[in-house]
C-alpha cells in the first residue's frame, strides 16, 4: 500500500509543479500595456537672426550651376581639340583660321551655346577679352592650381576663362 500512496504523492507534486510551471510561463508572456498619456511636445522657437538667407543660397546655388555649364563648355572644347589632334597627326590649331574651322567643324552642335551670365555666344580665342571668352594656347597646359597656364610641350594645349563666380578655371591635354 506505499506503493501507490507514493504514485498518487508523486503524481500530485508533478500536477503541483507542472501548475507552477505553466504559471510561471503565462505570467512572463502576458505583454503589458504601454502607458500612454498626453504629452505635449515642447515649443520651437527660431531665432529668424539665425535663418539662412534663401535669396542668398538661391544665388549661391544659381553660381555654381553656371560654373558647371562653363566648365562642361570647357570640356566639350577639350574633347573636339583631341578630336582635331587626331584627325590632323597630332598637328594643334596655331593660326585664327585654324581656330575659327576648329570651331565650324568640331565644335558645329555647341555654336549657338551662350555663356550662362552674358547670354553671349563663347568664343574661342588666343586672348581673354570677354568673360564669355574662353583662351586657347598651344604648347601649355594648367597650373597645379588649375587657374592659370605654364609652358608645356608643344603636344599640349590649355584652354583658361573665368567662371561666373570669378574664379579662372583652367583646363588642359
Amino acid at each position: 500500500m506505499k506503493k501507490p500512496m507514493f504514485i498518487v504523492i508523486l503524481i500530485a507534486v508533478l500536477i503541483v509543479s507542472a501548475g507552477a510551471t505553466y504559471f510561471i510561463f503565462a505570467s512572463q508572456s502576458k505583454k503589458e500595456e504601454p502607458v500612454t498619456s498626453e504629452l505635449t511636445k515642447p515649443e520651437v522657437t527660431v531665432d529668424s537672426s539665425m535663418r539662412p538667407d534663401t535669396a542668398q543660397q538661391e544665388s549661391t546655388i544659381s553660381v555654381q550651376r553656371q560654373d558647371v555649364e562653363v566648365k562642361n563648355r570647357m570640356s566639350l572644347t577639350a574633347t573636339g581639340l583631341n578630336t582635331y589632334i587626331t584627325n590632323n597627326r597630332g598637328q594643334l590649331p596655331t593660326t585664327e583660321e585654324q581656330l575659327v574651322s576648329f570651331v565650324d567643324q568640331y565644335l558645329v552642335d555647341a555654336k549657338d551655346e551662350l555663356h550662362p551670365v552674358t547670354k553671349a555666344a563663347y568664343r574661342l580665342t588666343f586672348t581673354i577679352s570677354t568673360s564669355s571668352d574662353i583662351q586657347y594656347k598651344n604648347g601649355f597646359t594648367c597650373s597645379e592650381d588649375g587657374s592659370t597656364m605654364t609652358a608645356g610641350s608643344p603636344r599640349q594645349f590649355a584652354l583658361l576663362t573665368t567662371l561666373p563666380s570669378g574664379a579662372k578655371y583652367c583646363l588642359g591635354s
